[in-house]
């Protein structure tokens, strides 16, 4: 008979108990979630560690399996376990904490000391611009723009792609940086002596289809969040759009939101 190491070198039962059925106490499920989290939380279960079945819960802990699944469904909507068709469930890893509405650059705000993060440039070129560009840039239509397309990683997880489009008037040769080294905005800020200064875009959810779960090596269906904003100077003069997508079961998205009139 197989058994699973991950499974077979934790003791169960050390961290889970029979669940307290007075009428004054939480909800069993809330009681299994904890009993759950104070498990992960120290240490019994590592990230990417095979966890427990919901059947092996229900029997350490005295309640059914329906009651185990709802504790485990809000802990996979928290982001706290993975779920997949036909298997157990595995410990997720903790989400990184990305500042991607900032306009400073993503790559300072990796906040795993920066080692593992890279950025990989797929393109990096002039091209005649659409219509939709050209609206947002307010440039006309065919005109060339410089086009930067990359994927950002961290250890030999890819979480970012983003394209941007730049109106080539503002930034002629900048197509002689390489900027899977180079910080796009440490560029424009020292040698074209320009200052992003606000973005207005949107903000989507969506899962990933086939081209994108091929670009992340990640499964069909896992969620992601697109970003579309277009990037002015303080005197509202467009420089640039982007076109962001990053994996939402990775990481986490903080920004600074203020009332200034």
């Amino acid at each position: 008979m197989f058994v699973d190491n991950n499974i077979k070198k934790h003791n169960s039962a050390a961290w889970f108990a029979k669940v307290n059925q007075d009428v004054q106490s939480e909800p069993f499920y809330r009681q299994i979630k904890g009993q759950i989290l104070k498990a992960i939380s120290s240490r019994a279960f590592l990230p990417e560690d095979v966890f427990l079945s919901e059947v092996e819960i229900a029997k350490i802990t005295g309640v059914t399996r329906v009651t185990v699944r709802q504790a485990t469904n809000e802990l996979v909507a928290e982001g706290v376990l993975i779920r997949e068709k036909g298997k157990r469930p595995r410990v997720a890893k903790p989400k990184t904490i990305v500042h991607f509405l900032e306009l400073a650059g993503i790559s300072q705000y990796i906040e795993h000391g920066n080692s593992r993060y890279a950025c990989r440039v797929l393109n990096a070129k002039y091209e005649l611009t659409t219509s939709e560009i050209a609206q947002l840039l307010r440039i006309q239509k065919n005109r060339m723009v410089f086009v930067l397309e990359r994927l950002r990683s961290e250890g030999d997880i890819v979480f970012g792609w983003e394209k941007t489009w730049m109106n080539k008037q503002f930034f002629s040769g900048i197509d002689r940086y390489d900027f899977s080294r180079e910080s796009l905005y440490h560029v424009l800020k020292h040698d074209y002596g320009i200052v992003p200064s606000y973005a207005e875009g949107v903000i989507d959810v969506l899962v990933a289809d086939s081209i994108n779960a091929k670009i992340f090596g990640i499964r069909e269906g896992t969620p992601l969040v697109s970003v579309h904003r277009t990037v002015s100077t303080e005197d509202s003069r467009p420089i640039q759009v982007n076109h962001e997508i990053y994996r939402g079961d990775c990481y986490s998205f903080a920004f600074k939101a203020s009332n200034k009139i």
